[in-house]
């Protein structure tokens, strides 16, 4: 979910929340209730759009960047290099 909701809202996820600008968490904030939204509504976090993506050589639903793989937090995570900055 923490992937879906950056990939919706552009933020890469190696980027303190404290750098964060007032606009990008404004879209944090959006992306975070509209992932939620859709994985209520449609079933589960299984179904949300990043989730068949995020593996080694998947891509982007929404660019067909090839998704990059990271470790943050200690835990692994998938973005995309086009958008998420």
């Amino acid at each position: 979910m923490a992937d879906d909701t950056l990939w919706r809202a552009g933020v890469y996820p190696g980027r303190p929340v404290d750098v964060l600008t007032g606009p990008e968490r404004q879209r944090l904030y959006r992306a975070l209730r509209d992932t939620i939204d859709q994985a209520l509504r449609d079933g589960g976090v299984h179904v949300l759009p990043l989730v068949p993506h995020r593996r080694p050589g998947g891509h982007c639903p929404r660019d067909g960047a090839e998704l990059r793989r990271s470790k943050v937090g200690g835990r692994t995570t998938f973005w995309c290099p086009a958008h998420q900055s």
